[in-house]
């Protein structure tokens, strides 16, 4: 298992667990990779709860998560970018709360060997973290937003081509 597909489970385990979620039902339709677009596309979901200047991206939904994964035009296939938008019900609901930034990076801190080091960022008027992971396994990008009621969690692994360009272009409208 590469690493990044290792970054998506933890946080798949991490959403499920700590939301308490369930299901497996899988939605949407897998986008193919074009090898020379002649302009940059700009996808947003149809809830309308991010954009990005990328191609349709593959579309999975696990209970209250919902991720997308976007392909390229690389040689050896891997994705760009893992984008998992999580969303929380409303403060006393009685529903499980969002989980803390402090909380994602503890996780991501735990994967074996993995050295985790962070620094504040900022999307707009939103502010996030962002995590490089280090250790065992290929080198690894994370970015965390917590957006009215949602939680963003863009993976990526910076040595393939493209991904942290693609990752920089997300945009929380």
């Amino acid at each position: 298992m590469r690493f990044p597909a290792k970054l998506c489970a933890i946080a798949l385990a991490v959403a499920i667990v700590l939301t308490g979620c369930g299901g497996n039902r899988q939605t949407g339709e897998a986008a193919k990779p074009d090898s020379a677009p002649t302009q940059t596309p700009v996808y947003a979901p149809p809830e309308g709860t991010f954009l990005i200047k990328a191609q349709k991206p593959e579309i999975r939904s696990y209970g209250n998560m919902t991720e997308y994964t976007f392909l390229g035009a690389n040689k050896h296939g891997f994705p760009l970018l893992h984008v998992s938008v999580i969303t929380f019900a409303a403060p006393g609901s009685g529903a499980t709360p969002p989980v803390s930034l402090d909380q994602y990076q503890r996780s991501y801190a735990s994967l074996p060997g993995a050295a985790v080091t962070s620094k504040d960022i900022a999307q707009g008027t939103y502010t996030g973290r962002e995590l490089s992971i280090t250790g065992q396994g290929a080198p690894g990008m994370v970015r965390i937003y917590s957006v009215n009621g949602r939680t963003y969690l863009l993976e990526w692994n910076p040595t393939v081509a493209g991904s942290t360009e693609t990752a920089d272009t997300f945009e929380i409208p």
